[in-house]
């Protein structure tokens, strides 16, 4: 099939009979399309020329029958790919935290040297929890939210892995916040989760994260994934400010997700900012 948009001449077509793209819909470098037929897992290729040249695969398989992508060429041929071929067994992601805690989003006690501390976690099975709403927090975690300690949570994920239950550590620097940061790291289907945290720093034991994220759900890899960062707390520290000395908690409480003072803006507790997770290759 040909359709024309504009200046651009772009050719859609499935790789067999048993594909048959249903809609096509078309804003600036935005290509929306929706298909039937075939066996997912579904690939999504395109080549430069609309006529003749290789292949290339553009994004990571998908389960579902739509999708859409980024298009830039002028004159392009795209076409879905449906075999039903597993994905790879190992992937390669790009992470990016960026964070927005500022003085403007969280005007109450803003504390001067604002930063998030170094991202530290690993890829896992579900045999391994990390960190969850609820638990007390293990004296990695502590480290972690108190000080921005990634050496014992590191030797945890190297422990996990020894045991089995992970794969690889992800350790990475922090960005001053606002700011950015990114690294890429590995990941296996047999341990498809990821848990990350980074202190919220100067806190008592303020900390953000992500846990048990599953970048293979159903069995596919997933293109991207972004999620909104709320402030936790350990439960091992029991200060009142940005800036208060070490006062254990004893006991400790579980780790909770903070709802109120210092966080809120407009009665409402501001994101502190979102971690994004880019596919980039199947390895």
């Amino acid at each position: 099939m040909r359709y024309t948009f504009s200046d651009a001449v772009m050719s859609f077509a499935g790789t067999n009979d048993s594909v048959t793209i249903t809609r096509i819909h078309v804003a600036g470098d935005q290509t929306a399309l929706e298909w039937q037929g075939g066996t997912a897992p579904y690939r999504f290729q395109w080549r430069t020329n609309s006529s003749s040249g290789s292949w290339a695969y553009l994004g990571a398989a998908v389960s579902g029958t739509n999708r859409t992508s980024n298009v830039s060429a002028s004159n392009a041929s795209f076409r879905i790919v449906a075999d039903g071929t597993p994905p790879r067994q190992n992937a390669r992601y790009r992470v990016t935290l960026d964070a927005t805690w500022s003085r403007e989003t969280h005007p109450m006690q803003f504390p001067g040297n604002a930063h998030s501390s170094g991202l530290i976690g690993g890829t896992h099975s579900a045999q391994f929890t990390m960190w969850a709403p609820g638990m007390v927090a293990t004296d990695e975690i502590e480290l972690m939210a108190e000080s921005g300690v990634k050496t014992t949570l590191a030797a945890e994920v190297n422990f996990a892995i020894t045991a089995g239950a992970a794969q690889y550590v992800i350790s990475g620097s922090g960005p001053d916040s606002p700011g950015s940061y990114s690294m890429e790291f590995d990941i296996g289907r047999s341990f498809p989760l990821v848990s990350l945290v980074s202190m919220i720093a100067p806190s008592p034991d303020l900390f953000v994260g992500v846990r048990d994220l599953d970048l293979c759900l159903n069995g596919t890899w997933g293109e991207q994934l972004v999620f909104s960062l709320q402030p936790y707390d350990a439960g091992t520290d029991s200060g009142v400010s940005y800036g208060s000395l070490n006062a254990d908690m004893d006991p400790v409480d579980p780790i909770s997700q903070i709802t109120g003072f210092s966080f809120e803006s407009n009665v409402e507790v501001a994101r502190l900012g979102s971690f994004t997770f880019q596919w980039i290759d199947n390895q």
